[in-house]
């Protein structure tokens, strides 16, 4: 058998931990087709590139180096299976602790992660149908009002999509744990560290440019982080709640010509925008 073993534990209301047991037949099984997919690629003395065999790829590569490869395959893959074994739906980047990961052994994981926070979304419908109801309101003006160029609509249509994002914020009640957003906000500050560095400026000199401190600099990304984080699982709970749906013949329509589009975000953004129309009708 090589379905994985877990155990579910919950340290906190929405924090997990499962530990995880891989087995090593498993384990054998992926590292033989990692094996293969290297071997195709490489050329040896006396063998022709795709026709070198396993057992002289093993001793060119390096155990060790494609065991290091193969975890970094198979964890994510594993974690996956894991929280859908649990039925959890997670939020943000789990921590994943390889326990034993020894040769001709079962190996051992320990997943710490972060369930999806519950969205009360109270009364929004009435906040929404509020705030459209005053972007409707008419007044009169002399000679006729020009009809309005396709630039001047898809504005006005932003603005409004603004305001209901701000309304929505505002109204609806999701509280997200507080690792998810600091790690969001780690990236974010790494990130702007790494381009300034290209740069050859310091983040404090950087800082000192815009007239703010590097604690104020970070306020900053935690807010965003925050809304951003908080709108999406908005907008998620929204679209599961009216039952909207992106269908594949609209992903493919959007993706069509763009190999390298990833097609879950997109799905994702499809919807987004889908829920944000359906608001905007209300």
């Amino acid at each position: 058998m090589n379905n994985i073993q877990t155990t579910l534990s919950w340290p906190e209301e929405n924090t997990f931990e499962i530990k995880v047991i891989v087995p090593k037949t498993r384990v054998e099984a992926e590292y033989q087709k990692l094996l293969a997919a290297f071997a195709k690629q490489l050329e040896s003395h006396g063998f022709r590139k795709g026709k070198v065999p396993l057992k002289v790829a093993e001793e060119k590569i390096g155990r060790d180096k494609l065991y290091q490869q193969l975890s970094h395959q198979l964890i994510p893959l594993v974690y996956n299976e894991a929280i859908a074994k649990e039925n959890i739906q997670a939020i943000g980047q789990p921590k994943i602790d390889l326990i034993k990961a020894k040769d001709g052994e079962d190996w051992e994981l320990k997943i710490t992660g972060y369930r999806k926070p519950k969205v009360d979304l109270d009364n929004y419908q009435e906040k929404i149908k509020t705030l459209n109801s005053q972007s409707k309101i008419w007044t009169p003006e002399k000679g006729g009002q020009p009809e309005k160029t396709a630039a001047e609509q898809q504005k006005e249509k932003e603005e409004k999509f603004q305001k209901i994002i701000a309304t929505l914020l505002n109204t609806v009640k999701v509280q997200i744990p507080e690792p998810v957003i600091e790690t969001e906000v780690k990236r974010k500050m790494a990130n702007l560290i790494a381009d300034l560095q290209k740069a050859g400026m310091s983040l404090e000199d950087y800082a000192q440019t815009q007239g703010k401190s590097v604690d104020q600099i970070r306020q900053e990304f935690r807010q965003q982080v925050e809304g951003l984080i908080k709108l999406e699982l908005i907008l998620e709970a929204i679209a599961n709640q009216e039952k909207i749906t992106v269908s594949q013949e609209e992903i493919q329509q959007i993706a069509k010509g763009n190999p390298q589009v990833n097609t879950y975000v997109l799905a994702q953004l499809l919807r987004q925008q889908k829920v944000l129309e359906y608001l905007s009708s209300l």
